[in-house]
């Protein structure tokens, strides 16, 4: 076991690290942040199980142990008959996409992230979002409206909006029917457990089976290992066809790395594999959920505006409502967080900016958790937030490099 110290900057150490990093959270020095709740990829704490299987890992280059070990269990887990390895899901997108999209090809889906939109967009795809309001579910009716020959399908589960919401079974199996034999659905399962444990409680089956019958319904799926699956990098593909699956190892080949590796080290491979094992813990699922919702309770209970329903993974602030009348109200309120209580979120544009508080994976406690509430009550009930002004705006994925001064 090991044991890390928080860092506590003075608040003139904190408004010198703000000017540094061009008042965008984004690019403050982690060694400068007490409770970092900017992502939940990648950040979450491994077992010692999973330290144990990654200190006794195969290193060979092609085809060595951990890799049919992966493979075995992606199998079993999904369903899939044939499995890729890569190093994270961007990577899965850039590899799968190139193979599946063309210029004018239409992609549906509830929720994109923005580097799965990005992808799309240098693909030249034809992107429809279309969410079922108040949920992760993507709207049934429009979808037959907007479906056509040829069409592909992404259901983000969970839906990537507001924090994670809940990507109803009924609704994956609904859209999968309907798009049957006129397209591809894929699932983008980065948070395929945390969405299965609330649907198996939901429709009282088992998580086993709730997972089964995601995946079953889907004729690709892609996903981040550094989300649900615990670990602090990796990806995987899996897809039916044999023909798709031969090509994607070519293309692994020349992005990635060897296709039985995809760019990662055997440990990593080993540690993924036993994190298909604690995934299904539904001990650490209820706790893990049980957090994110106590954080929402509680700014919600001292007025604190936040979207609802809570998410499985984070909760998210409309901006303008915390930040109202000045521009750029999901950076100056993401500042203005951390310069009063040294807590890192994330500001992401969905539905207007929004303030996302992400929560790592076996990383914090609740009482540190109701830290993180406290001070951030007390950001939004004193106010006084500070105006910023553009120095640099890239045309795509800005707000990871969008930079400020103030005035």
């Amino acid at each position: 076991m090991a044991i890390e110290p928080l860092p506590f900057p003075s608040r003139k150490e904190r408004r010198k690290a703000l000017g540094e990093a061009s008042y965008n959270v984004f690019h403050l020095r982690s060694r400068m942040i007490t409770i970092d709740l900017v992502s939940d990829s990648g950040t979450g704490t491994m077992s010692v199980k999973q330290w144990r299987n990654l200190l006794m890992a195969d290193e060979a280059f092609s085809f060595q142990k951990s890799y049919d070990d992966f493979v075995a269990k992606a199998k079993e887990l999904t369903g899939f008959e044939f499995i890729l390895p890569v190093h994270q899901a961007r990577a899965a997108e850039h590899i799968l996409f190139k193979l599946i999209i063309r210029k004018g090809t239409r992609v549906i889906a509830n929720h994109l992230f923005a580097t799965t939109r990005e992808h799309l967009i240098r693909c030249g795809a034809e992107i429809f979002e279309l969410p079922r309001e108040g949920s992760g579910d993507i709207n049934l009716k429009l979808l037959k409206k907007r479906l056509k020959k040829d069409s592909v399908v992404i259901l983000s589960v969970t839906s990537n909006h507001h924090g994670g919401q809940v990507v109803a079974l009924d609704n994956i199996e609904m859209v999968s029917s309907i798009v049957k034999g006129r397209g591809l659905l894929i699932i983008d399962g980065c948070r395929f457990a945390e969405n299965s444990y609330l649907e198996s409680k939901r429709l009282k089956i088992d998580i086993k089976e709730a997972i089964r019958r995601t995946f079953a319904a889907s004729d690709i799926f892609y996903l981040s290992t550094k989300k649900d699956l615990l670990t602090n990098i990796g990806g995987m593909v899996g897809v039916r066809d044999k023909r798709l699956f031969i090509r994607l190892n070519e293309m692994v080949l020349a992005h990635e790395g060897y296709p039985s590796h995809g760019g990662l080290a055997g440990r990593d491979l080993a540690a993924i594999t036993q994190s298909f094992n604690e995934i299904i813990d539904l001990n650490y699922l209820s706790f893990r959920i049980e957090q994110v919702q106590r954080l929402g309770r509680s700014l919600k209970t001292d007025g604190v505006p936040v979207h609802e329903p809570f998410g499985c993974h984070a909760i998210t602030i409309p901006a303008c409502d915390f930040v109202p009348g000045l521009p750029h109200p999901g950076f100056t309120g993401a500042a203005k967080i951390y310069l009063d209580g040294g807590i890192r979120g994330g500001v992401f544009f969905e539905d207007g900016e929004v303030i996302r508080l992400a929560i790592p994976r076996r990383v914090y406690t609740n009482s540190q958790i109701d830290y993180v509430a406290r001070s951030i009550i007390s950001t939004y009930r004193k106010g006084r937030f500070f105006k910023l002004r553009p120095t640099y705006k890239p045309d795509r994925l800005s707000n990871f490099l969008l930079r400020f001064q103030r005035g």
